[in-house]
């Protein structure tokens, strides 16, 4: 009984909610009215795979933006950054929402990326 009620709950507040955002068409938001730039840092790489990661986004209108990041890994001594030593990413972003380049949006980028490789030579001439 829990489950089904927990499940009716969930869904009358999605429709509630939905159905607010839906009437809503040009909501104004204070903080958007002059945002032209945004600059962010990934806590979560930095903690978990000490990887800092930091992008620029620069917004050119409510429909998009285009920006550069960067990831260079912190600790090259750890499993997952052994290979992956650096990034440089350039992208565009086309948003499809009523908000101030906010919420979805479709991405199309290019990376420059510096590994290292380490090859082995099994068929070797061993003598």
């Amino acid at each position: 009984m829990k489950k089904y009620t927990l499940f009716i709950c969930l869904f009358v507040s999605g429709l509630a909610l939905g159905q607010e955002a839906a009437t809503e068409k040009t909501p104004e938001f204070p903080q958007d009215v002059n945002k032209k730039h945004e600059v962010k840092i990934n806590g979560l790489n930095l903690l978990a795979f000490e990887w800092l990661d930091v992008s620029y986004e620069y917004l050119i209108n409510e429909e998009s933006s285009f920006g550069i990041a960067g990831l260079l890994a912190i600790n090259e001594s750890e499993v997952l950054n052994y290979y992956r030593k650096s990034s440089l990413t350039s992208f565009y972003r086309r948003y499809f929402s009523n908000y101030y380049a906010r919420g979805f949006f479709v991405e199309g980028f290019g990376m420059l990326h510096t590994y290292e490789n380490e090859t082995f030579d099994f068929n070797g001439s061993g003598n």
